[in-house]
């Protein structure tokens, strides 16, 4: 099952997450922050045979993306990662897998 989320949104820009999972809401979360250098990748990058491993062994993945660099700087690019674990804390309960 997969569930696309907008983590952050302001005037400028929306930044979208995507919950793996199966109907166990209580299933552990893994965080999948995509690779790139910071500078290029998409929260769609993680492979199907990764999902279905976290999958099928107990555990919800949450992909995220972020703000990209040159554009954006290592503060604000930190900060997106952050609030999508904060997003993920507050509301991924109510929307995907229970978070603890």
């Amino acid at each position: 099952m997969k569930k696309t989320v907008i983590y952050k949104n302001n005037d400028c820009f929306s930044i979208k997450a995507d919950f793996y999972g199966n109907s166990n809401h209580n299933a552990p979360v893994i965080v999948y922050i995509h690779g790139g250098g910071l500078v290029w990748g998409t929260r769609e990058e993680i492979s199907e045979e990764m999902i279905k491993l976290y999958n099928d062994n107990g555990f919800a993945v949450f992909s995220i993306d972020y703000r990209l660099a040159p554009e954006t700087k290592l503060p604000e690019i930190l900060e997106d990662v952050q609030d999508a674990l904060q997003w993920l804390k507050s509301e991924g309960p109510q929307t995907g897998p229970k978070v603890s």
